[in-house]
């Protein structure tokens, strides 16, 4: 069993917030698979808290390197592929006349679709976008109490 963390569990694991706990534990002991689009939307989050005096530019420079070598030796990397877009499409079509599927969270389930099997675990902290997992039959964990609800 892999564990996939969407970029909103991903966070936890360098920047201490509710949920961090949890998925810290998943990090040191299980394997770990990210998107391509999640090390993109990572650095993105990072810079945010920096300019939102989050955290200072030393915090900033040591989670910068700590992902780069994490994304080396730590994470299986799951990169972008037609098929990847093909499902983030179907899925917005499926889901869009009644529910708000962003982008970005398409692109993160489709990932998973594509990539994962059915025992892999999906990490988010997004209700919406792990009701609409739970609906295509994804088991989901819930980090953002920390607790890990599936």
């Amino acid at each position: 069993m892999r564990y996939f963390l969407d970029t909103s569990a991903l966070v936890k694991i360098y920047h201490k917030e509710e949920g961090s706990k949890y998925v810290i534990e998943i990090y040191k002991e299980g394997e770990v698979v990210i998107s391509e689009l999640a090390a993109i939307e990572f650095l993105s989050a990072i810079y945010r808290k920096f300019r939102e005096k989050e955290i200072s530019e030393l915090a900033l420079k040591a989670v910068c390197d700590k992902f780069s070598e994490d994304l080396e030796a730590r994470y299986g990397l799951l990169q972008f592929s037609p098929l990847v877009i093909d499902e983030a499409r179907n899925l917005i079509q499926k889901h869009g006349r009644s529910r708000s599927l962003k982008t970005l969270d398409s692109l993160q389930l489709a990932f998973f679709l594509v990539f994962c099997d059915k025992e892999d675990k999906f990490l988010c902290a997004d209700k919406g976008l792990l009701e609409i997992a739970r609906e295509e039959g994804v088991s989901v964990i819930d980090v953002k109490g920390g607790d890990g609800h599936v």
